[in-house]
C-alpha cells in the first residue's frame, strides 16, 4: 500500500524549435502541402511534449547519473538481448515508481513553424530528387509545465532522484542532432502527501489532476537547478555576400528569408549539412575515405555526424555533435531581384498571362521576374555542442570543424541558398582567424591519417 506520494512541478521552455512528431497528419481542408509530420497534440488539440518522451529522457539521465537507482526508480525491464542460457521468464518486471502525470501549456503558447529539408546528392552537390520533407515544429520560446509523481521512495532513492532532477539537461523530440529539442528548466518545486493521515487521504480522494498537485505544493520546496554547462565549439563570421536561407514560403514572386523574430536564421539542420559534406571532402582528400550514403558507421564522418540504419546489424546511431541554429546579428534585410534567361535567344525569358480588359481578355507577355529576401551585412556565430562523444572523438570533431571553418573563410564553401551565384560567402570576424588553432587541427588530421595508414597495413600483412 502506498503511504507517501511526492509530487513535482517542473516548469520549462523550448530553448530551440522542436517537437515529438507523429505521422498521423489530418487531411488539409484547403490546398497546400501535407506535412510529413506534426507535433503530438494534447486533448485540447494543442501541440505538447508527450509524457513518454519525458519519462524516457529522465530514465536515460538517471542511468548515467545514478545507475544503481535506475531500477528502483523506474522499474526493472526484460533484457533486450538475453544471453543464450538466460531465461527471460526468470526476470522479475516491476513498475516504475516515477510517473509523468502530464504536460500542460503555460504562459507562452506554442507557435508552429514549417521546417523544410532535403537530402544532398554527393555526386552533383545539389538536392537529391524526391527527398523534400516538410514538418511542423514548435517554435522556440513555448513554455510548459510537467507534473510528476513518485511513490514510496526510500531516503537514498529520493536523494538520488532529486540530484538527477537538478542536473537534468533534456533534449527532447525529433531532430536533436540538428539543434532541435533543447529545453531550459526554469523551476522545479516539490511537495509530499501522506496517505496515512486523515487530511492527506481526504485531499487525495477529493482532488485530482493539476489541482491536487498545486494544493500539495502550497508548502513546497524549490530544488536547486544545477549548472548545465555543455562543451561547445564556436566560430564567428562576418557576412561578405548576401545571405539567403529560404523558409519555404513565397509571396507572389518573392521568396522569404528564414527568420527568428526579425533576424535572419540558419538552421542547425542546414549547418549540419555544410559541416558533414565538407568533412567528407576533407577526409577523402587525405585518403581516409568517407561513405557517400551516411550508412557505414565506420568512417569518421559517420562517427561524428551519425549514420542511417543500413548496416548488416540493422542499427544506426545518432550524431556525436549537434549544430545549433545560428541567428545573424546586425546587418539589414533587402530584396534582390532576378530574371530568368531564355536559353535559346539569350534574352529575358517571357511568361504569358491573361489580363482582363472589361469583357475582353488580352494576353500580356512579360519577363520572369522574381525576388528574394536576403540578409546584407552582420555577423553570425556557429555553435556545435558535444553530444555523447568521448574525449578522443570530441577532439577529432573539433579539429575537423575548425578545418571546415577555414574552408568557409577561404571561400571554398558557402552557407544557405544560392551559393553558386555568390550568396552565403563568409569570412572570419575580427580576432577569429587563429592560425594556431588551424595548425593544431592540421596536426591532428595528419596523426589520424598516419594511424589510418597503419591500420590498413596491418590488415594487408
Amino acid at each position: 500500500m502506498t503511504t507517501r506520494i511526492d509530487f513535482y512541478k517542473v516548469a520549462f521552455s523550448l530553448a530551440s524549435r522542436g517537437a515529438s512528431l507523429t505521422p498521423d497528419v489530418p487531411p488539409l481542408k484547403s490546398g497546400g502541402r501535407v506535412p510529413d509530420g506534426i507535433p503530438v497534440e494534447d486533448h485540447h488539440k494543442r501541440p505538447t511534449i508527450p509524457g513518454p518522451t519525458l519519462a524516457g529522457s529522465l530514465r536515460a539521465h538517471v542511468r548515467l547519473a545514478s545507475p544503481s537507482f535506475e531500477e528502483e526508480l523506474f522499474g526493472a525491464r526484460l533484457p533486450e538481448d538475453p544471453a543464450p542460457d538466460e531465461k527471460r521468464d526468470n526476470k522479475v518486471v516491476t513498475s516504475s515508481r516515477i510517473r509523468v502525470l502530464g504536460v500542460v501549456s503555460a504562459a507562452t503558447p506554442a507557435t508552429l513553424v514549417d521546417d523544410h529539408s532535403t537530402a544532398i546528392d554527393r555526386e552533383r552537390g545539389a538536392a537529391r530528387p524526391k527527398t523534400l520533407r516538410m514538418t511542423k515544429q514548435i517554435e522556440a520560446g513555448a513554455s510548459y509545465v510537467a507534473y510528476l509523481r513518485a511513490d514510496d521512495l526510500s531516503a537514498d532513492a529520493r536523494s538520488a532522484w532529486h540530484t538527477a532532477l537538478e542536473t537534468w539537461t533534456p533534449l527532447l523530440g525529433n531532430g536533436v542532432s540538428v539543434g532541435q529539442g533543447g529545453i531550459e528548466i526554469t523551476s522545479i518545486t516539490t511537495g509530499h502527501l501522506y496517505l496515512t493521515t486523515r487530511e492527506g487521504l481526504r485531499l487525495f480522494l477529493a482532488t485530482s489532476g493539476p489541482d491536487l498537485v498545486e494544493k500539495v505544493l502550497t508548502e513546497s520546496t524549490h530544488l536547486t537547478i544545477g549548472d548545465r554547462h555543455t562543451e561547445r565549439w564556436e566560430a564567428t563570421f562576418r557576412l561578405v555576400g548576401d545571405l539567403h536561407s529560404w523558409d519555404g514560403t513565397v509571396d507572389g514572386n518573392l521568396a522569404h528569408n528564414r527568420k527568428r523574430g526579425d533576424r535572419a536564421l540558419l538552421t542547425g539542420r542546414s549547418l549540419k549539412g555544410v559541416f558533414r559534406t565538407r568533412t567528407e571532402y576533407i577526409l577523402r582528400s587525405v585518403g581516409m575515405g568517407a561513405c557517400r550514403e551516411q550508412e557505414c558507421g565506420d568512417c569518421l564522418a559517420c562517427q561524428v555526424f551519425g549514420w542511417q540504419e543500413a548496416r548488416a546489424d540493422g542499427r544506426g546511431a545518432r550524431a556525436s555533435v549537434r549544430p545549433l541554429d545560428a541567428v545573424v546579428s546586425d546587418g539589414h534585410e533587402i530584396e534582390r531581384t532576378h530574371n530568368a534567361i531564355e536559353r535559346f535567344t539569350g534574352g529575358v525569358a517571357q511568361q504569358r498571362r491573361e489580363v482582363e480588359h472589361g469583357e475582353a481578355i488580352a494576353h500580356d507577355d512579360h519577363g520572369l521576374l522574381y525576388s528574394k529576401q536576403v540578409q546584407r551585412g552582420g555577423t553570425v556565430t556557429f555553435t556545435v555542442e558535444r553530444l555523447g562523444a568521448d574525449d578522443e572523438l570530441w577532439a577529432t570533431a573539433q579539429a575537423l570543424l575548425t578545418l571546415v571553418a577555414w574552408d568557409i573563410h577561404d571561400g571554398f564553401v558557402g552557407v544557405g541558398g544560392g551559393t553558386t551565384r555568390g550568396y552565403g560567402q563568409l569570412e572570419w570576424a575580427d580576432g577569429q582567424d587563429d592560425a594556431g588553432l588551424r595548425r593544431q587541427a592540421q596536426d591532428r588530421l595528419r596523426a589520424l591519417v598516419s594511424s589510418d595508414a597503419g591500420r590498413r597495413e596491418e590488415k594487408t600483412s
